[in-house]
């Protein structure tokens, strides 16, 4: 997101002149990112980012290159041009968030949010956002400094890579472009090698990430490369850049393995468009030179760092949505204010109008980053001052924390019999809960009823995988590739062990939009059946439209009537019909299927998500225990 390059100069051969396209794209990439957050198409929009990368390297090692090898590069010089570009809008934008989120937030959210700051000021916030960011941890609504993880990286690049530059340059000058090029591709083959096991880090940690910011330093690294290729390549090559762009923005979607190789195509599209129009600017370059998208690009930092807190909060305070015209209005709102940001905060700091001298510059960032760390400290020590709430709002927040049984089983613990036991320990074996995180929050009450009647019993359950043999889950959580195996390996477990009845039970309505899933249900139950065991199958639990603690609280919290607070039944029953259908199918000897519905249901008909002052639900999808154990007389008479 680097705008340092409105100069003209030159220096063995790299020349730095502000090119008005570059603007331009960054007005592209920043425009594809906000909408793809706002939910106003643009699947693909967070490509965005990777834009950003590649031109942030472009510009720095241009800048940095210019300067060793015109011997006046001091790494001083350049950390003073990166505080000013990047601290004073950033001070601004943590600051108030830390305000907003005081008066929105639940306690923990907002302990949640002094812990990102704390991060965010010694550029970790990337490392922070990784251990947070979970199946079972909080909606992106609870992480107002998510989009931050970018800065880090970034920043991250640019402690080291200058540094290694030096390096490179002081042992041999020659091997400055090589070395470039080999750092890329380690870090691309990394990404590309660890996708697949390790998506979570690929996408958050510099070392996966290096590779785009590097791809933007070879082009500085080869300046003249190309600039007397006939002017239809370069158009066509320009042209073609951007289309390759457009394609992973339309194309793209948060089921798209990312980053890795599909990453490629938005930032080779990069690559090619400043490649193209660095000799003279082709046809596509002039375009994106037009005034609007030149004053959009200058005031992209800015426009990102406000879009996603301004976002955020609003999701947070309206849980019940927001319209498309809701949306993009918050879109325009940030974007005035994106402007401002960039007139009385950014501006007057990078033209030195204010702070211009070099220690001054320093002494007053350090201020505020010391400040916003003890302020982030000082949040999370008071566990986000829980007194700004009531009791019984207090109470309905607590329900974050009414949850047991929590286990993921992967496929190791599965093959060495390692499954989450449950009941009695020295009890015969009467069952196994199999299934997804829905089933582990049903854990609770198979666990109450087995310690009752002296069994024990097993739960194999992972997040986000169907408890089906040959079914690949394919969900960001689930285990993918390895469900087969898994799947084979709880069978087998189950007959082993003798056990009397498998307990089936999952958020069934993800699965059922896989053609295999009826088929690998029916497949599934027949081998239990036909190896002498029983099959319960636990229709899918209400899902509610919301956060339920934050709900409650908020409702609370404002004197409304929590009672009215649920899923309609038919509307329940709407979602799940496909499901529900295959279900009663194949009902028969030895098959049971049980509707947990009617014991969560008002006589109003609303599936509710309080009943006598306790949360139902300690998310939005997932039973409390509380709320689990209402559900024992639908069970008992597995018993």
């Amino acid at each position: 997101m680097e705008t340092e390059h409105k100069k003209s100069s030159k220096a063995a051969g790299h020349t730095l002149t502000y090119r008005a396209d570059i603007d331009g794209l960054r007005a592209i990439a920043v425009l594809v990112v906000v909408l793809f957050h706002a939910k106003l198409g643009c699947s693909g929009g967070f490509v965005g980012v990777d834009i950003f990368f590649v031109i942030s390297g472009f510009l720095i090692t241009s800048l940095i290159l210019r300067e060793i090898q015109g011997s006046h590069f001091k790494a001083v010089d350049f950390w003073e041009r990166r505080t000013r570009r990047i601290m004073p809008a950033l001070v601004v934008m943590v600051l108030g968030t830390l305000i907003a989120a005081w008066f929105l937030y639940l306690p923990d959210d907002f302990e949640r949010v002094g812990r990102a700051v704390m991060a965010q000021t010694v550029f970790g916030s990337n490392i922070f956002h990784w251990k947070v960011a979970n199946y079972f941890g909080p909606l992106s609504e609870a992480l107002p400094l998510l989009h931050t993880w970018s800065l880090a990286v970034e920043e991250q690049f640019y402690i080291i890579f200058p540094v290694a530059l030096l390096v490179l340059c002081a042992w041999k000058r020659t091997w400055l472009a090589p070395g470039i090029w080999l750092a890329a591709a380690l870090s691309f083959a990394l990404s590309v090698w660890a996708l697949g096991a390790h998506e979570k880090s690929v996408f958050y940690f510099l070392p996966t990430r290096a590779w785009e910011l590097l791809l933007g330093s070879l082009l500085s690294a080869y300046p003249a490369w190309g600039n007397r290729a006939p002017r239809w390549i370069r158009e066509t090559i320009a042209l073609g850049g951007l289309a390759a762009i457009a394609i992973a923005v339309v194309r793209y979607d948060a089921h798209t393995p990312f980053p890795g190789l599909t990453a490629l195509l938005p930032c080779l599209g990069t690559v090619a468009f400043i490649w193209a129009n660095q000799a003279d600017g082709t046809t596509s370059g002039r375009f994106l030179s037009w005034p609007p998208f030149v004053f959009i690009g200058q005031t992209s930092y800015s426009f990102y760092l406000l879009h996603w807190p301004v976002l955020v909060f609003s999701l947070y305070w309206f849980r019940d949505g927001l319209s498309w015209q809701w949306r993009l209005s918050l879109v325009g709102i940030t974007f005035l204010l994106s402007v401002l940001s960039l007139i009385v905060v950014e501006t007057p700091v990078r033209k030195k109008q204010v702070l211009a001298g070099r220690r001054r510059l320093f002494s007053v960032t350090a201020a505020a980053m010391l400040l916003l760390l003890a302020s982030g400290e000082w949040v999370h020590l008071k566990h986000g001052f829980p007194n700004r709430f009531g009791p019984q709002a207090l109470k309905y927040a607590a329900a974050r924390d009414d949850y047991a049984f929590r286990f993921e089983v992967d496929l190791p613990a599965a093959q060495s019999g390692d499954f989450t036991k449950i009941g009695t320990p020295d009890g015969p074996v009467k069952c196994l809960l199999w299934g997804d995180s829905h089933a582990m929050a049903l854990t609770s009450v198979l666990d109450t009823l087995c310690r009752e009647k002296g069994y024990r019993g097993f739960a194999a359950a992972h997040s986000g995988t169907a408890p089906l043999v040959n079914f690949v889950s394919r969900g960001t959580y689930a285990m993918k590739g390895k469900s087969l195996e898994f799947a084979e390996t709880v069978v087998k477990f189950a007959v082993d062990q003798h056990v009397q009845t498998v307990v089936m039970a999952a958020r069934w309505n993800v699965f059922t939009f896989d053609p295999a899933f009826e088929e690998s249900l029916r497949h599934t139950v027949n081998r239990l059946v036909s190896a002498g065991l029983k099959v319960v199958i636990v229709r899918d639990v209400p899902l509610q439209a919301g956060d339920v603690p934050w709900l409650l609280a908020k409702t609370s919290k404002l004197g409304g009537d929590v009672r009215t607070i649920g899923m309609p039944l038919d509307v329940h029953r709407e979602k799940n019909k496909i499901a529900d259908a295959i279900f009663a199918k194949l009902a028969g000897p030895n098959i049971t299927i049980l509707d947990p519905a009617p014991s969560l249901v008002d006589d109003t008909g609303l599936c509710r998500a309080e009943y006598n002052g306790d949360a139902m639900y300690f998310d939005s999808d997932h039973l409390t225990v509380t709320a689990a154990l209402r559900l024992k007389p639908l069970f008992e008479p597995i018993f």
